[in-house]
């Protein structure tokens, strides 16, 4: 499900608007943002974000916004959780022998 989607669905739950949501989301359960800059062209916008200070959510509802917005990190990120944070690589040392020959020549 797209972002957009769980904020609109939390919204609905909530009987909040998007706006309410996006920003009570973003900016007020996260203790890393000081501040939000809103660019509103009405009177109405700003009044309507005050409402994010009244959004009380479920931790199923913070849930589903987090995982919504989850951004996968990848290689190599995702292997070394995959092994519990421990790298697995080999060192060989040594010379490297030409393909179709062996041993100790």
């Amino acid at each position: 499900m797209d972002i957009a989607d769980v904020v609109k669905e939390v919204a609905t739950e909530l009987g909040r608007t998007t706006a309410q949501v996006g920003m009570a989301w973003a900016t007020l359960q996260n203790p890393d943002v000081t501040a939000s800059l809103i660019g509103a062209r009405t009177l109405a916008q700003p009044e309507d974000d005050l409402g994010a200070v009244e959004v009380d959510f479920t931790a199923s509802q913070l849930a589903r916004l987090d995982d919504s917005s989850a951004i996968g990190l990848g290689f190599p990120h995702d292997m070394l959780a995959s092994r519990g944070g421990r790298s697995t690589a080999v060192l060989r040392v040594g010379a490297v022998q030409p393909p179709g020959t062996t041993g100790s020549g």
